[in-house]
């Protein structure tokens, strides 16, 4: 199908109707202030006069054209932009009149590619079926090694794993190498499985009871649910006479940017009276799982050599229980699994189809594994407890472990504001 005279004119009129929108013209700002010091210097001036003249618009109507020295001077980015705005508006899925207007556009199949590789990054977030469809009509359009390497990577955040798999594992290099291994070391997980190492025949024994809990993360880099519950379980089991030390997974707080109190960070720190260890190791979210697991899993060891412990207990998720549950298994030491949550279904909540997705059922058949292999699990609740029934863990290995609160804490202080 080709486009008439007609079609070409209306496309040119929506081109330049999007292009006379505040919302287009902001963005176009913002990226241009991101492109030199200088740029980012006269932004605020910049947005001055676009308000300026957007309140204009408002008084004298609708009819004023944006070819005043108003929108000369704003900076433009050229085809490749408005093209990718309008793919972006193109969220019904269906690309077949995407295919044809990029037919008829004057630019290369290389800047085709790179404009709906931008669109479909956009997009990843919200709607990775669209982005998917992006990533796969780029690599249709433009197949160099540069393009194929980057939708792989779009469609892995869209949840896929085969695909992207098969299309990295045709490059013999690439500009992200870990990102690349990660993906192809994750399908093979999904395809064959961890393998879990024996239980050690001559288990380590400790001269008294001592429970090591692995937190994802703790006070005070993170201030979260996940940090206060695990603060507050050591801290009770502490009051009840018990040993007890955390160590948070191997590289953290050091592999996250949102850690705060980084000049505070150190191998070994006490916390009302909880001791919290961290010890050096690879980037969870950047290196392939069983990598991670395995160098993790050595770092583990070494601390339970150290900390003699009779007993290890893991928070969830399955990202920070399998290194530990490895670890318990080359010490032979028993091990139990905290899960706070399935974060696998906290994506699904907030990504349209991510229950669908590759990378959902992974996490979901990790997490029923390392479930199935604790010799006993904690629930935050009792729907938790029913789904991991549901998913083969035996109900008697399960404990209800809700979240409670310390009433002393609130009253403590009869000011209301103090608690708010």
């Amino acid at each position: 199908m080709t486009l008439n005279r007609q079609d070409k004119g209306a496309r040119e009129e929506y081109a330049r109707a999007l292009e006379a929108t505040v919302v287009y013209q902001v963005g176009e700002l913002i990226v241009g202030a991101r492109s030199s010091w200088k740029n980012a210097f006269a932004l605020p001036w910049r947005l001055y006069r676009l308000h300026r003249f957007d309140r204009m618009v408002v008084r004298k109507g609708k009819g004023l054209r944006t070819t005043s020295f108003e929108r000369r001077m704003l900076p433009r980015s050229g085809r490749k932009s408005l093209l990718t705005l309008d793919l972006i508006d193109a969220e019904t899925g269906d690309l077949t009149a995407l295919k044809d207007r990029l037919a008829q556009s004057r630019l290369s199949p290389r800047d085709r590619a790179e404009s709906m590789l931008r669109a479909a990054s956009l997009l990843a977030p919200s709607r990775p079926a669209i982005s998917a469809a992006l990533a796969r009509l780029a690599v249709e359009t433009d197949g160099s090694p540069e393009v194929t390497e980057e939708a792989a990577f779009l469609l892995y955040r869209a949840g896929h794993l085969s695909e992207p798999a098969g299309l990295l594992e045709r490059l013999d290099t690439g500009r992200r190498p870990e990102l690349r291994e990660k993906i192809i070391r994750e399908h093979r997980v999904l395809v064959e499985g961890v393998p879990l190492p024996s239980p050690a025949l001559a288990p380590l024994e400790g001269s008294k009871p001592r429970l090591l809990y692995v937190s994802h993360l703790s006070l005070p880099h993170h201030t979260s649910g996940y940090a206060t519950r695990t603060h507050g379980i050591l801290s009770a089991l502490r009051a009840g006479g018990h040993d007890v030390v955390c160590v948070t997974r191997p590289g953290y707080p050091w592999d996250r940017f949102d850690s705060r109190a980084m000049d505070e960070a150190a191998p070994a720190r006490e916390i009302e009276g909880v001791r919290y260890l961290h010890v050096p190791g690879p980037s969870a979210s950047q290196t392939a799982l069983p990598v991670f697991a395995d160098a993790a899993a050595d770092a583990l060891v070494e601390v339970i050599e150290r900390e003699r412990p009779t007993c290890v207990v893991a928070g969830s998720n399955y990202v920070n229980a399998l290194p530990a549950l490895m670890a318990a298994r080359r010490t032979g030491l028993p091990f139990h699994y905290d899960i706070r949550g399935l974060w696998e279904f906290t994506s699904a909540s907030k990504v349209d189809g991510w229950e669908r997705s590759e990378r959902f059922h992974l996490a979901r058949r990790m997490e029923a594994m390392i479930a199935s292999q604790a010799e006993g699990v904690f629930a935050i609740s009792s729907p938790l407890r029913e789904e991991l029934i549901n998913r083969g863990v035996p109900a008697e290995r399960i404990t209800l472990l809700p979240n409670g609160v310390d009433m002393q804490r609130f009253l403590a202080s009869t000011d209301k504001e103090d608690p708010r």
